[in-house]
């Protein structure tokens, strides 16, 4: 993950304390400058996208409804965005396992097992989504795909990218958001 700029620490930090006043336009511009760090992270801990999908939305709601509670003070905005992240991987990753155990008592062919094994079946879907996903990125222009790849998957704030890029910052927003409407149509397409 990318170091953050004084200038990127205290744009959070007065982003977080605009959100804790009730600000929705502070809360959706927090979102688009520390989603794709927090989504990385994420991804990392839990290994599943869908699964870091979910937990970034929850992330948010809490930020959303406790970002009174951030401190400067007390340290880095990042920090706290990822610890929020963190405690909901956990309840995420407890919450799986808790439903393959109840799986696994469940079905007298597993009596022993903690965890379901993968079928071949689900396998093969997993591989025919990830040569899916392979093949939509792969049309997205060079721009769209460096930006989605970098934020989502190294996490890379907007600014960041920006920065290594030398683009401004809309254009970098403008290809995220285009790259992932064309990613989900391709995904969803025939």
């Amino acid at each position: 993950m990318g170091r953050h700029s004084p200038e990127d620490l205290d744009r959070v930090r007065s982003l977080l304390e605009q959100v804790a006043h009730g600000s929705k336009a502070a809360f959706a511009a927090l979102y688009d400058e520390t989603s794709p760090y927090v989504y990385g992270a994420l991804l990392r801990l839990l290994r599943n996208p869908q699964w870091a999908t979910e937990a970034l939305q929850d992330c948010y709601i809490r930020v959303w409804q406790h970002a009174d509670g951030y401190a400067a003070e007390r340290g880095d905005p990042y920090g706290w965005l990822i610890g929020i992240a963190r405690y909901r991987a956990l309840d995420l990753l407890r919450a799986q396992t808790d439903r393959a155990g109840r799986l696994a008592e469940n079905a007298s062919d597993l009596r022993d097992a903690a965890v379901v094994p993968k079928s071949p079946e689900t396998e093969a879907l997993t591989l025919i989504d990830l040569e899916q996903l392979q093949r939509c990125l792969a049309h997205l222009p060079a721009a769209q795909r460096e930006c989605l790849l970098l934020g989502y998957y190294e996490g890379h704030s907007n600014q960041e990218l920006a920065d290594r890029l030398h683009q401004p910052l809309g254009t970098v927003k403008a290809w995220i958001r285009r790259g992932l409407v064309r990613l989900r149509s391709c995904m969803e397409g025939p």
